[in-house]
C-alpha cells in the first residue's frame, strides 16, 4: 500500500513538474515572437506588428468580364476623354446585373468592338435601359476591349 502511495505521489509530482516546464516553454516562445517595446525617456511604446497587405490587383477574367480599374480608364480616355471611373463602374454593374439577369454574360473579348454598338442598341429597350445607362454599358465594354491582349480572344 505504501508503495502504491509513493508511486501515485511520484506520478503527480512528475505531472506538475512537466506542466510547469511546458508553461515556461510557451512563455519563452511567445516572448521570442513579439517585438520588444521601445523605451523612451517618458514612456514605453509598443511597436505594432507590421500588417501584411495584398497589393496585387484582382485577377482579370479571361472572358473580359471584370470590374474596371485605372488601366481601363486610361485606355479609353484617348477616344472618349469625358469618361469617368463612375461611368465605367456603372456600366460594369449594369452589365453584370441587368444584362446577366436575363442571359449569361457574353464574353467581351470574343465579340469585336464594332459589333458591340449594335448589340447594346438592340438589347437596351429589352432591358429598359435609358440613354445614360446604355452609354455606361457601351463605354464599359469599350474600356475592357481597349485593354484586351490580342492572344486572349483567339
Amino acid at each position: 500500500m505504501k508503495l502504491i502511495k509513493t508511486a501515485v505521489i511520484g506520478i503527480i509530482f512528475l505531472g506538475v513538474a512537466a506542466c510547469g516546464t511546458l508553461r515556461k516553454r510557451q512563455e519563452a516562445i511567445t516572448a521570442k515572437n513579439t517585438i520588444p517595446p521601445i523605451v523612451t525617456s517618458q514612456a514605453t511604446v509598443a511597436v505594432p506588428e507590421p500588417q501584411k497587405t495584398n497589393t496585387s490587383p484582382p485577377p482579370k477574367a479571361r472572358n473580359g468580364v471584370f470590374a474596371p480599374g485605372d488601366e481601363e480608364l486610361a485606355a479609353i480616355k484617348p477616344k472618349h476623354p469625358k469618361v469617368t471611373m463612375q461611368t465605367l463602374t456603372d456600366g460594369y454593374a449594369l452589365y453584370t446585373g441587368t444584362c446577366t439577369g436575363c442571359h449569361d454574360a457574353k464574353g467581351i473579348y470574343s465579340i469585336p468592338e464594332e459589333t458591340w454598338a449594335g448589340i447594346i442598341d438592340d438589347m437596351a429597350p429589352k432591358a429598359s435601359l435609358n440613354a445614360a445607362q446604355k452609354n455606361a454599358v457601351y463605354k464599359y465594354v469599350l474600356a475592357i476591349k481597349a485593354t484586351q491582349l490580342k492572344e486572349s480572344w483567339r
